[in-house]
């Protein structure tokens, strides 16, 4: 007994004393200015958390008004895409046409294809542009077929031109 008297006298002496008063301890002061520090903070961070809750709302809404003006750009660029297809497409239509009407329409005979072979293979070799030798060319292929069509005339300049050996 003796023993357990001891280690209460040092129990009671380490917990500041025996009082008959209730003893409000120094550390429900501390506890309440601590609970008080903790709102505060939790608090405070709570408006972190609503500022940075806003900041990414306003961030999300931004995003997602971009990727809207990207998908109306793509969309657009998609419907220009297709306008150019079809653009495309109808002139490379046009040009089947043209073609086929040229190769029934303008068609070159045998004297005015020879006569502007001859005439490139005679033309004059001193003058410096080729512009000038196919004019040169294509003003005695007119005097020499005045009542032929002139595109007549230019297309067989240009066979000739294609199919005339080539020198060097």
């Amino acid at each position: 007994m003796k023993d357990w008297i001891v280690r209460l006298g040092l129990w009671i002496a380490r917990h500041g004393g025996w009082d008959e008063a209730p003893i409000i301890a120094p550390y429900e002061q501390q506890v309440k200015r601590l609970l008080e520090e903790a709102e505060q903070e939790a608090s405070s961070k709570a408006r972190v958390i609503d500022d940075l809750s806003l900041s990414l709302a306003a961030r999300e809404q931004a995003i997602q008004d971009r990727e809207l003006k990207l998908k109306g750009l793509s969309d657009e660029a998609v419907q220009r895409e297709e306008s150019l297809a079809r653009v495309i497409n109808a002139m490379k239509v046009k040009i089947t046409d043209l073609q086929a009407r040229m190769a029934t329409a303008a068609t070159v005979s045998k004297p005015v294809f020879d006569r502007a072979v001859q005439l490139i293979r005679d033309a004059d070799t001193t003058l410096s542009g080729g512009e000038a030798k196919h004019h040169l060319v294509y003003a005695k292929l007119i005097k020499d077929f005045p009542t032929l069509n002139k595109r007549e005339l230019a297309l067989a300049i240009e066979l000739a031109l294609f199919h005339a050996p080539k020198e060097g």
